[in-house]
């Protein structure tokens, strides 16, 4: 085998075989921090981007949506016969969803995916939705993923909805967290002070997007 690797030159190095732009001789960082003062930075950008998300909280974020509307019994609203359906769908936002599917170019099954949550943010008191999407690399997942963080902005309702994966990695390519931090799983017992913390986060989520779903441990789905 070492013979017939020499006989193709393939142990020889070929500079023609490197990339143009490819820098052999590469600067060292500008800032060279300890690894707390990096964890430091980390919490202080969280907190930043959490706050930031707190902001768009509506007053009584939490609180169901049926009872907030319609605790008043002196009010009453005149709907019309589609809000009697199971599944009733508002036309606001139709031409939103159509202009978001046209500008992010999304297939046929990329479409389908986008617009069963969209449709369902959409729908009066909807019932819980439990969806998984499939497909190997580069399949466009992450299309849908855009293309609904984009419907969420425009309907200044980007606190609804949260980013998990199992590693900080994955986490951080889409804007995330890791779940072990969203939902306070860990290996030891959680105390009251972090329960709270676990509940602050997850005020006014409604919607729940979990990346890498396959590397979630049984034991972890459980808990």
């Amino acid at each position: 085998m070492s013979d017939v690797i020499a006989s193709t030159g393939w142990s020889e190095p070929n500079e023609h075989l490197l990339p143009v732009d490819l820098d052999l001789d590469p600067e060292l960082p500008s800032s060279i921090l300890s690894a707390n003062q990096w964890k430091n930075i980390i919490l202080d950008k969280r907190a930043e981007i959490l706050d930031k998300r707190a902001q768009n909280l509506p007053s009584g974020a939490g609180v169901d949506k049926l009872f907030k509307e319609y605790a008043d019994p002196n009010v009453v609203d005149i709907i019309d016969k589609s809000y009697l359906e199971d599944r009733c769908k508002t036309t606001k936002w139709t031409k939103i969803i159509r202009s978001i599917v046209c500008k992010h170019r999304l297939n046929t099954e990329q479409n389908r995916a986008f617009q069963t949550v969209a449709n369902h943010v959409a729908t009066e008191s909807p019932d819980q939705l439990k969806m998984y999407i499939g497909g190997m690399g580069g399949t466009g997942k992450s299309q849908v993923f855009k293309a609904l963080m984009e419907y969420f902005d425009l309907r200044n309702e980007s606190h609804r909805f949260i980013v998990v994966a199992p590693t900080g990695s994955a986490a951080s390519l889409l804007g995330g967290s890791t779940y072990h931090w969203m939902f306070g799983i860990n290996d030891r017992d959680i105390s009251k002070t972090q329960q709270a913390q676990v509940k602050s986060r997850l005020v006014g989520v409604d919607y729940c997007f979990f990346d890498e779903v396959s590397m979630l441990s049984c034991r972890d789905l459980y808990r």
